[in-house]
């Protein structure tokens, strides 16, 4: 699915009102440079619950890659979390 850049600007000014609070801090999480296994060990989740979320995300982002989801999160001036 191709995105206009100002589907992607939209994306990132609406970003904390279209995911929760828990795939917020996924994505800053992996923007940090955290694995879906370390996330998981940090949330108490399985990693397979953590591989969910980030479905999630992509699919309520449109369906971007998730690189594309990490420079939304940053565009919107969302801070990353390092370990």
């Amino acid at each position: 699915m191709s995105k206009t850049i100002a589907d992607l600007q939209a994306a990132a000014a609406q970003i904390e009102d279209l995911l929760t609070p828990h795939q917020l801090r996924i994505v800053a999480m992996a923007r940090g440079g955290r694995t879906t296994l370390q996330i998981a060990a940090v949330m108490h989740k399985q990693p397979t619950t953590v591989a969910y979320y980030r479905a999630a995300i992509r699919a309520k982002l449109g369906g971007v890659g998730w690189s594309v989801v990490e420079l939304l999160h940053e565009a919107a001036g969302l801070p990353a979390e390092t370990p």
